[in-house]
């Protein structure tokens, strides 16, 4: 076992864990919540998040992505072009980084929201996820 690998894994799930369980909290507890204050506690509230999520969730994007990429290539079966176009495992990788990218965006067109973009990237990038842990 290369411990590298289990560290890298390590910190790709805890990035992951705080990115998504911080994207479930706030779309299922927190906004359902503050839609119910006036307006002017709105605002307040969403500059309070703006400026304060931003610290904590760039960094985990950030972290998630890098840690994914190199957990997939570096540390992982993703060493050619034929790999990645070639095999299940690397179509499910291109899928998970499709996935993460969608979700990473933080202002999306009124199409995709309309989509419900955000909730179809979370649940796509976390499939991926686990199809990956058993090699597909």
């Amino acid at each position: 076992m290369n411990w590298l690998t289990v560290i890298v894994h390590w910190l790709h799930v805890l990035l992951a864990v705080t990115w998504f369980g911080g994207h479930i909290a706030r779309v299922m507890l927190v906004e359902p919540a503050v839609r119910t204050l006036p307006e002017e506690s709105q605002a307040a509230f969403q500059r309070y998040v703006e400026r304060y999520g931003t610290r904590l969730f760039v960094p985990v994007i950030i972290g998630v992505g890098i840690t994914g990429i190199l957990r997939g290539t570096v540390f992982g079966p993703v060493k050619s072009l034929d790999v990645l176009l070639g095999t299940p495992y690397g179509l499910t990788f291109l899928a998970a980084i499709a996935f993460g990218l969608v979700l990473a965006v933080p202002t999306k067109p009124e199409w995709m929201n309309r989509l419900h973009a955000d909730w179809v990237a979370f649940l796509g990038a976390f499939t991926a996820m686990i199809l990956m842990h058993f090699g597909l």
